[in-house]
């Protein structure tokens, strides 16, 4: 494989991280919450801990924590390394734009496929990410509890949809302005 395809693959992969993460987070800035759920988000940038909720969901919820300031730091260094690949490439317009509109392309396909496996099976998909991200297990409770009440598996499935949505649109932006 030569140097400017296992860049363009490198950059690739990073740019649709990069836009997943961007979505991610302009979605969660402009979503209205619920007064429970803004505690916790509150809670997630050093406010103080929501009262009323059992040890095992408190728990999960620092679990949570931790994965949001991830994505945090995920976010910036992805950033920094699309932009220092990019202002590498900044004499060479071409070379940039085709970087771009080839991780539009990969992004289009990954989140194309997991805005369509989510379409069909969101449980599933949302069981998969609580694998992943919550690999100890503590992330299931009954449909009672407090903490389910606060972010029922409807809002994760509307929010994800929006994420989703908004990536689509900024890589479609993205692929048609790149367009060779």
């Amino acid at each position: 494989m030569n140097k400017q395809k296992a860049i363009t693959i490198i950059f690739s992969v990073l740019f649709t991280l990069f836009l997943l993460l961007l979505s991610y987070k302009i979605i969660l800035s402009t979503t209205d919450f619920t007064p429970k759920q803004q505690a916790w988000l509150d809670y997630f940038e050093g406010g103080d801990l929501p009262e009323g909720y059992e040890e095992n969901e408190v728990s999960h919820m620092n679990d949570v924590k931790e994965v949001m300031k991830g994505t945090k730091y995920a976010l910036y260094a992805l950033l920094l390394l699309v932009t220092l690949v990019l202002t590498y490439y900044k004499k060479e317009r071409n070379r940039q734009k085709e970087l771009i509109y080839s991780g539009s392309i990969h992004s289009l396909i990954f989140v194309g496929l997991i805005f369509i496996f989510s379409l069909f099976a969101f449980t599933t998909s949302f069981t998969l990410f609580h694998n992943i991200f919550f690999p100890q297990g503590n992330w299931l409770f009954p449909p009672s509890s407090l903490l389910i009440q606060t972010w029922p598996l409807e809002f994760f499935n509307k929010i994800a949809f929006q994420i989703l949505g908004l990536n689509l649109i900024i890589v479609l932006l993205l692929k048609k302005y790149t367009k060779k």
